[in-house]
């Protein structure tokens, strides 16, 4: 009798706590949602960050907070994430693949197996910059002057994406680069239109939002960019090296899927106004629209391919 009266509690206690969760669940948000972006602002990713939690907060119904928080790869900004309670009130930007790089090249108090794609937002194209003073016209003649003497090239941060990727080109061309650290793709652009540098791996937007003063030498997609169609691809150049990024919005795998449901479906309604289209037109920001499982797909295939890049790298 007692063993039956213990599995009675047992089961009515579990039935409570099931019932308060969906309680809980249902009543989400009840308060404002921050948002981690795990660079410095003014960047690609703080930008489309805070488009999104613009125009969200009218699903939601609560405010979207973004706060930046730059530096050390990107592992502060997701750890800080992860480590706030898993109830749904704080997320993070997540730039595929340089977060996903991180556990490859250093020790990291998380995988991607801890963070639960919401949505993919865009797609970006990471391209090479040089100032429009100078004599470089072709990727061709850029490397071959690397080759002679090394060039200081700016980009958003050491281990992540257009890091890689420059590192892959002048393995592959034998050219020399010092590489100089901003907090976001946009700082490495500033650096070079200071002066403070010869060249930038940035994204596209920047060709447009930083105005004259920036010439184009290539685009590291497979195909050439609608934004930029004059500018050829590195392939195209001889040097079969890729860097684009996509950029999404992540949670802590441990919140409700009441919870996470809501955010996916908040952000992706937003996403399908004509404010967030325009913006996004306006910037020249691609927009890459992936559900849960399709971004999911997107982050195990950047893992496997930056994976072994990262690997050849340490030969």
């Amino acid at each position: 009798m007692r063993k039956i009266c213990g599995l009675v509690v047992f089961a009515f206690a579990l039935a409570v706590m099931c019932f308060a969760g969906a309680a809980l669940a249902a009543d989400f948000p009840d308060k404002p949602i921050k948002l981690i972006v795990p660079w410095g602002p003014g960047g690609n990713a703080d930008v489309q960050a805070r488009l999104l939690a613009q125009v969200s907060e009218k699903f939601l119904g609560q405010p979207v907070a973004v706060t930046n928080k730059p530096g050390g790869a990107t592992i502060p900004g997701v750890t800080e994430a992860l480590q706030a309670k898993p109830d749904g009130y704080t997320l993070v930007w997540i730039a595929i693949p340089s977060v996903a790089t991180q556990p490859f090249l250093r020790k990291t108090p998380y995988t991607l197996n801890d963070l639960y794609p919401l949505v993919n937002v865009s797609r970006n194209t990471l391209v090479l910059y040089v100032s429009d003073k100078s004599d470089w016209y072709t990727l061709e003649k850029f490397l071959a002057d690397a080759k002679k003497k090394t060039i200081d090239m700016s980009l958003n941060a050491i281990g992540a994406l257009p890091h890689l990727a420059a590192v892959e080109l002048a393995q592959k061309s034998g050219a020399k680069f010092k590489y100089v650290a901003s907090k976001s793709s946009a700082g490495a652009v500033v650096s070079l239109l200071g002066g403070h540098v010869q060249a930038a791996l940035g994204h596209e937007p920047q060709a447009f939002s930083h105005g004259k003063g920036l010439r184009a030498l290539a685009v590291f997609e497979p195909e050439r960019s609608e934004y930029l169609p004059l500018v050829p691809t590195a392939k195209e150049q001889g040097y079969d090296v890729l860097g684009y990024v996509r950029d999404g919005v992540a949670i802590n795998i441990k919140a409700p899927q009441e919870v996470k449901d809501t955010l996916a479906q908040a952000f992706k309604k937003a996403m399908a106004t004509d404010e967030f289209k325009n913006a996004f037109l306006k910037r020249r920001i691609k927009m890459y629209s992936l559900d849960h499982a399709q971004t999911l797909e997107l982050w195990k295939s950047a893992a496997d391919t930056y994976s072994k890049i990262i690997e050849g790298l340490k030969k």
